[in-house]
């Protein structure tokens, strides 16, 4: 299992580095469930959530109360990811997963897609969480990255 701090961050460090989680879940995952499984993730690398600036999940997730919910609870978008921008070749791929939507990995490949994987999934009952350093357009400012992600995922109007 990967557990590691993100390079050049140390754990407990001043400075939060921005970080993406993926996630996967069931229909039935509530925010409660999501969000304290995001917690622990980012406690498991020694990080408060000051340094989140996404979630991200599979596009078929759009509309799901739970995600949504765990994405204003922490004050940051939810991206959308269609198939085709999650990474592929994650370390923990399911075949239930992909059966049921079409791709082997959703926490891992939607945190990924946004950044390098730090954490891998951790479970809960109902959902997953992975844990990324953000790079590129997903290492903007909460603020910033809200209109400039928006047209990169499904999420819509």
């Amino acid at each position: 299992m990967m557990t590691m701090a993100p390079p050049g961050f140390a754990p407990g460090s001043f400075t939060a580095p921005p970080l993406v989680a993926g996630i996967g879940c069931t229909a039935r995952a509530g925010a409660d469930e999501i969000v304290a499984l995001m917690q622990t993730c980012l406690a498991e690398l020694g990080f408060s959530a000051s340094g989140l600036v996404a979630l991200a999940s599979h596009a078929r997730k759009a509309g799901h109360p739970g995600l949504a919910a765990a994405a204003r609870h922490f004050g940051v978008p939810l991206l959308l990811l269609p198939p085709s921008r999650l990474a592929p070749g994650m370390p923990t791929p399911s075949s239930r997963v992909e059966a049921a939507v079409g791709v082997p990995s959703v926490a891992e490949a939607a945190a990924a897609a946004c950044g390098k994987l730090v954490l891998q999934k951790r479970r809960s009952a109902q959902a997953t969480c992975a844990i990324a350093l953000a790079s590129g357009p997903a290492q903007s400012s909460r603020a910033a990255m809200a209109p400039s992600m928006l047209s990169a995922s499904s999420a819509g109007p």
